[in-house]
């Protein structure tokens, strides 16, 4: 009884892993058709936000993240991680053009780490209130910066992690007049091995 008590234990540990990659049939993309989609050529790696963001000391920078999250939901990301969060991985950038500095966290290394997912986590800086937005994968690629417009496209990759053996690749849209978020379109989903990455 005991075997079958632990054997049921691990399967219920690897199929929770595994469930957080999995789509519907109705969502799934062929691996070998989406394939043409993504240039598997190139290395990817975070996208370069040093162009675009403010420059502030490293103890200012921290003092403002620290401020911002203590404005939003005790259950959200950055409350249960944010100590083993690295502090590069912050950008402070006004990405409405209101004046007030909003956050972008984007990072590699926090899957395997800390949770079994990368995610895109950018914070709404409303009169210094927070709102948190959440896109699965890291930033790679975007025209938010580039584009005099209201709605933009974020490109995002998810990672392989545990039994799932595929990097998964999204564009949401992005309207920052009134922010709101697309449902993220999976674009292609690619076998671990083609895929290369500057990490």
């Amino acid at each position: 009884m005991k075997c079958y008590k632990l054997t049921a234990i691990v399967f219920i540990l690897v199929n929770s892993c595994t469930q957080t990659h999995k789509k519907s049939k109705s969502n799934t993309v062929n691996p070998i058709v989406a394939e043409n989609k993504i240039d598997t050529t190139k290395s990817y790696s975070i996208f370069d936000f040093s162009p675009y963001v403010k420059k502030y000391s490293n103890k200012k920078k921290q003092q403002i993240i620290e401020a911002a999250i203590q404005t939003i939901s005790k259950e959200n990301f950055f409350s249960i991680y944010y100590k083993d969060l690295s502090l590069s991985d912050f950008y402070l950038i006004d990405i409405d053009r209101d004046g007030d500095d909003d956050i972008i966290y984007s990072s590699l290394s926090n899957q395997y780490r800390l949770t079994d997912r990368n995610s895109l986590e950018i914070l709404q800086n409303n009169n210094n209130s927070y709102k948190v937005y959440s896109i699965s994968g890291y930033l790679y690629a975007t025209d938010l910066f580039t584009k005099n417009d209201s709605l933009y496209t974020l490109k995002t990759i998810m990672r392989p992690c545990c039994d799932y053996f595929y990097y998964t690749f999204f564009e949401t849209k992005f309207n920052c007049n009134n922010w709101t978020l697309s449902e993220p379109k999976e674009v292609a989903t690619i076998e671990r091995k083609k895929v290369k990455e500057k990490i």
